[in-house]
């Protein structure tokens, strides 16, 4: 591998390392009782299971087999030890901005560009919590495997003819374990079309300026069958999906205030516009980091009084300007990496169809690859156009200065951010601190402090900000008439506790703790027990 290829890997791994030392957090911990991960199963049943298997009581309709599979084989090597499946994440981060700098060599023959586009990616903060929580190990898969199908087909066939005739088959079957990582690579075929319109255009000996406005004519059909042989691949995919988890695509669930689902047109455009200005916020000043953005840190927007939604079309309209602006001028590199986020953005941002999740960092992972090369395309022709105007001291460091600026801030704030995630109590004091609006990261932080009996009052606080954003939670509920009754405050607890009653009448627990609030509040009234 050449020198730039393993100084890009090394950057990576450089950047990660504070994190190996971390503990299993958040949904990592599920792979800890996974018996398939054990070895308490037959290693074909991950093939035969979906990606939660029994642990959320239902299907999640989700079927990631080579993830569980990749945690089984870390389990085999290294027994459940957290440093092992952090050195495989980070081991596999660094494989991905690899095949990022070759993907966009490939394509430019432009060695600055694609070397700038591989460490950006390799050192961009927002990939923290894919990389550093194990359970985005799904996101890593499928991101390497799919970039990998993209590089063979940029580097072989088409271009002239069918090419090396072994490389169909290996980048198909890349394409189909991208599939059997993460369903995301379903976006797949859109981004082979990207590649394949770059690789027929003509290009000049550096893409990063320009590029010359006539297209050779060379026949589609070849490509239009290795299409339909990737579609194919899609739909054995499906076909596997379906025979293990009942469905073809996952199943909407009813309205919900939580998520996008069942709401009407107007609520979802202006709500996903919304999280359209997030993850720009996250792409470009990646500061204010967090592993929830679950209800209410993004709130349903039902009308234009909230300026979000206005803030997030006007950043659709400027890429899209600017978008047609570099195909006029055919400046490709930067056309291609809007392309590229937009075609992997479709499928995770909300904005045409709703999904399970609101916002998450770790769903920017695969779009970011194209935010990367658009944005080392701005800076080095900016760079190549204005650095011959310096005084000559100047000329020649002005290049690597500004790309060593941008990966040491880069570089710090992901290896601070590591940090956060070093257990589940930093991780979720950084998550509240982060995304103060949000139910779940308060509860699920209250739930780690009260495992200590010396934090009981700093839990109270956190379950009383959840019970402010949310007070239909029922296990909110319970924890909170528990800690009242704890703290020997039985009337309050006895308040909490019919309150819940109301949101679930046959909630056990509660109305356990209804009579033992009232048992002491009788104990203690003059001349009670």
């Amino acid at each position: 591998m050449p020198r730039w290829l393993w100084m890009i890997a090394a950057l990576a791994v450089l950047i990660y390392l504070n994190a190996i030392p971390g503990d299993f957090v958040f949904d990592d911990k599920l792979i800890q009782r996974d018996p398939r991960v054990l070895g308490q199963t037959s290693f074909w049943t991950i093939f035969v299971t979906d990606y939660w298997y029994k642990y959320i009581g239902t299907s999640a309709d989700l079927y990631r087999p080579l993830t569980i599979a990749s945690y089984a084989i870390n389990h085999m090597l290294a027994g459940m030890s957290s440093p092992a499946f952090h050195v495989a994440n980070i081991a596999l981060h660094a494989l991905v901005s690899v095949v990022v700098v070759l993907l966009v060599d490939a394509l430019f023959r432009d060695r600055d560009l694609s070397v700038t586009s591989g460490l950006l990616f390799a050192a961009h903060p927002l990939h923290t919590e894919a990389v550093t929580g194990i359970v985005g190990r799904a996101e890593l898969l499928s991101a390497v495997f799919l970039l990998w199908a993209l590089y063979l087909h940029a580097r072989s066939y088409v271009l002239f003819g069918w090419g090396r005739a072994l490389w169909l088959p290996l980048a198909l079957i890349a394409y189909l374990c991208a599939l059997l990582s993460k369903e995301t690579a379903i976006v797949g075929p859109g981004l082979l079309v990207l590649v394949e319109v770059v690789r027929r255009l003509d290009q000049t000996p550096r893409t990063g300026v320009a590029l010359k406005s006539n297209l050779p004519s060379r026949p589609w059909l070849p490509f239009l069958a290795v299409l339909a042989l990737y579609v194919a691949v899609a739909g054995v995919y499906l076909g596997i999906r379906y025979q293990v988890v009942g469905v073809f695509l996952q199943k909407p669930p009813q309205k919900s205030y939580l998520l996008l689902f069942g709401h009407p047109l107007r609520t979802r455009v202006l709500t996903a516009l919304t999280i359209v200005m997030i993850y720009a916020r996250l792409l470009t000043l990646p500061v204010t980091l967090s592993a929830d953005y679950s209800f209410r840190q993004v709130p349903l927007i039902e009308s234009l009084n909230d300026a979000a939604p206005l803030i997030g079309l006007a950043i659709l309209i400027a890429v899209g300007v600017v978008f047609l602006w570099a195909i006029r001028r055919r400046l490709l590199p930067l056309a291609f990496g809007i392309a590229f986020f937009a075609v992997a953005y479709a499928l995770v941002g909300n904005l045409i169809v709703p999904i399970g999740v609101m916002v998450a960092e770790r769903l920017m992972y695969l779009p970011s690859v194209g935010f990367c090369i658009a944005v080392a395309w701005v800076g080095l022709t900016g760079v190549r156009r204005y650095a011959p105007k310096l005084p000559s001291p100047w000329r020649q460091r002005a290049p690597s200065m500004a790309l060593t600026t941008v990966l040491l801030l880069y570089g710090v704030r992901t290896f601070v951010r590591n940090m956060d995630w070093r257990d589940n109590e930093h991780l979720y004091a950084a998550t509240v601190a982060a995304s103060p609006d949000c139910h779940a990261a308060h509860f699920n932080y209250s739930a780690i402090l009260l495992r200590d009996p010396n934090k009981k009052e700093l839990a109270l606080q956190e379950l009383l900000k959840a019970y402010a954003i949310r007070r239909d939670h029922y296990p909110s509920l319970v924890n909170l008439a528990s800690v009242y009754l704890d703290l020997d405050q039985p009337y309050r607890a006895r308040e909490i506790a019919v309150e819940g009653l109301k949101v679930r009448p046959d909630g056990r627990e509660l109305q356990g703790l209804l009579a033992a609030a009232e048992q002491r509040l009788r104990a203690q009234a003059p001349g009670g027990e």
